[in-house]
């Protein structure tokens, strides 16, 4: 229970923690640059080999750069900057590929298409085509990957100049991989002079995390028993080091650490959480099983060693990307662990911040400031655009340009996003899903919001930024039974906190621990089956009625079962279900968003602090929690 509730705190805390560490010096300043490679240790000895291992993932169809604004402490206006862009990360490779030639293998980890016009539009082909220009060497599948459908999945696949690896993904009929076209569990490449295996894996949350229909005739097996059976037989095969690519995550601190961006083995360990996949992974797999791993998924900034192992992983949306150094000694026949390292988070930016040295605008700046924008420089060269990814991708950019720009409404103030309280951003969109069903509650999942929306007018693309899946709106006809369970299951705090409209909510704060039960007979109590549960009201303040019947809005990806949700929804009749009864939630929110413009002013405030939907407070005697749902008092 402990463990659950560190990840909950440590979602809490991730914008405080993204990146702290990394306000040492920048790219161009750090070890390992082209002129200082002779002085490595055993760079200079011909019997042993460096081996460059390029990690992204979670590009999320991000093409182009995010336009941001700095969060200033003062609430001052911020400073405009931007972050990521696929031209930009394209120069980075460019130069890696001059300095270390075939030594460099690229990997990603996963969830590259959708979440941008440009991407969405066409089922991620624009992706495929820039990374099949930049040469990548291996990808592991992101459950997001089919999200488009199986089908658009084998399209892209069938593009790809470079494996698609999945070891752990299996046909529930035949047992069998299945059979999409350039597709392996695992692999063999040349690099230097060493023989690579890689190793494909992807999150057994797949089900849950896309929509569920698109992916029911599969099933996700052990990452460790699989990790352990493909290991083996790559060495066999005659690997002499073994890498892992998945899209499975873990969260961990980012500090402290060196001011700089080397992560040695013998340098200080943060935590990270025990209960996400890769840790359990790399704790539950004999030491030296895999000698590194790429990894996506939970959005976070990992640069540590776990279980002696290094894991790299990059955030999301192409915003940056870690360098893994592996030396082996080819006379001896084994990797000199002691050796590698970890170079990153490097930034992909036009410009930074001359006193944070990233621009990561996001977090808190320095005592000194920020600093003023200066270029970007990296391995002692300006980073400019790419030209050969400039024209790949001006097409896809031309196409999107004007329904981006499309203005649907205005913001007075920000419309903040959070998945551990009431937000703005969640009641924007329930109450717009209220409205266009005539239902008296709504609910969404807080992992459907992706990015919050700036004060002044909104456009079609802030929008698609923050709704980039294509769910729909769904009507339910529940009673207050059915609701109690839902918003049980919703608001135990496994995916973070729900936002809701035409409800009030009572909910045992995230940082208590609390009880759960099992609630779907497997044999073990989930982070999903916590009841956080004190008590629920109507709009008007009146408990909810086990015997009334109450209509509610939600989206199609929670119905079938997305984000845990499937026991809580497979309570409710299929009679009693109207899938896609509005049309697509963006579209829903547009159509709210003009007319109710303009939105979070200050008259009519998104969030009330007077009349909350949802408190969070200390746990409840189990009496007055009885009373609450509607108990007879013994």
């Amino acid at each position: 229970m402990q463990n659950s509730k560190r990840v909950i705190r440590a979602a809490a805390l991730l914008t405080t923690l993204f990146l702290a560490a990394c306000a040492g010096p920048g790219t161009q300043e750090n070890p390992i640059p082209k002129s200082e490679s002779a002085s490595h240790p055993g760079s200079t000895d011909p019997n042993v080999e460096m081996l460059v291992i390029f990690g992204t993932n979670d590009i999320h169809g991000a093409l182009g750069p995010q336009n941001l604004k700095t969060k200033e402490a003062d609430g001052s206006s911020g400073t405009s900057y931007s972050r990521g862009g696929l031209s930009y990360l394209s120069s980075h490779i460019k130069i890696l590929r001059q300095e270390h030639g075939n030594r460099l293998l690229l990997l990603d980890g996963g969830d590259q298409f959708q979440g941008s016009i440009e991407s969405n539009s066409k089922k991620g082909a624009p992706i495929t085509a820039w990374m099949n220009l930049s040469g990548y060497t291996a990808a592991s599948i992101g459950n997001h990957e089919f999200d488009f459908g199986q089908e658009a999945l084998q399209e892209r696949m069938k593009e790809a100049q470079f494996p698609y690896l999945a070891a752990n993904i299996r046909e529930k009929s035949t047992g069998k991989l299945p059979n999409f076209p350039n597709l392996k569990p695992s692999t063999i490449v040349q690099a230097g002079r060493l023989k690579v295996g890689l190793i494909g894996l992807t999150t057994r949350d797949t089900p849950v995390a896309t929509v569920p229909t698109n992916v029911k005739n599969l099933e996700f097996l052990s990452l460790a028993d699989t990790t352990k059976r493909e290991a083996k037989k790559l060495r066999d095969q005659g690997a002499q080091v073994v890498l892992v690519v998945t899209h499975a995550g873990v969260r961990c601190d980012t500090g402290p650490f060196p001011r700089n961006l080397i992560r040695k083995p013998s340098d200080p360990q943060t935590e990270c959480d025990p209960q996400d996949e890769v840790y359990e992974l790399l704790k539950t797999v004999p030491k030296g099983t895999v000698d590194g791993v790429v990894a996506g998924h939970s959005h976070t900034i990992v640069h540590h060693y776990l279980n002696g192992t290094p894991v790299i992983q990059s955030g999301s949306r192409a915003g940056q990307f870690h360098l893994m150094y592996l030396f082996y000694d080819l006379k001896a026949g084994k990797l000199l662990s002691d050796q590698t390292q970890i170079e990153g988070p490097i930034p992909v930016c036009p410009e930074i911040f001359k006193n944070q040295r990233d621009c990561q605008g996001d977090r808190p700046a320095p005592k000194a400031g920020r600093g003023g924008l200066v270029k970007s420089v990296f391995r002692g060269v300006s980073i400019e655009a790419d030209l050969a990814a400039d024209q790949l991708l001006a097409p896809h950019f031309a196409d999107a340009e004007a329904l981006k720009k499309t203005v649907v409404g205005h913001a007075d103030r920000a419309i903040e996003h959070s998945r551990t309280t009431e937000a703005a951003l969640g009641n924007l969109v329930t109450d717009a899903m209220l409205s266009a069903t005539q239902a008296d509650v709504a609910l969404v999942n807080p992992g459907g919001l992706r990015a919050p929306i700036g004060s002044g007018d909104i456009t079609y693309g802030d929008v698609f930024q923050t709704l980039p899946f294509e769910n729909s709106v769904s009507l339910l006809d529940v009673s207050g039974k059915e609701l109690n369970r839902i918003l049980q299951v919703a608001e135990s705090g496994a995916r973070g906190l729900f936002p809701i409209a035409g409800m009030q909510v009572d909910l045992v704060d995230l940082k208590h621990e609390v009880a759960g039960k099992d609630l779907d007979k497997n044999g073990k109590v989930e982070p999903w089956e916590v009841d956080r549960l004190i008590r629920i009201k109507d709009r008007s303040g009146n408990p909810i009625k086990d015997q009334k019947r109450y209509k509610l809005a939600t989206i199609d990806f929670l119905v079938q079962g997305g984000d845990n949700m499937g026991w809580a929804f497979n309570q409710v009749p299929k009679d009693k279900v109207t899938m896609n009864h509005s049309g697509f939630i963006r579209d829903v929110v547009i159509e709210y968003l003009k007319k109710n413009n303009p939105i979070n002013s200050t008259g009519k405030p998104l969030v009330s602090s007077a009349s909350p939907r949802i408190r969070l407070l200390p746990p409840q005697a189990p009496a007055a929690r009885g009373r609450a749902k509607g108990k007879k008092r013994k």
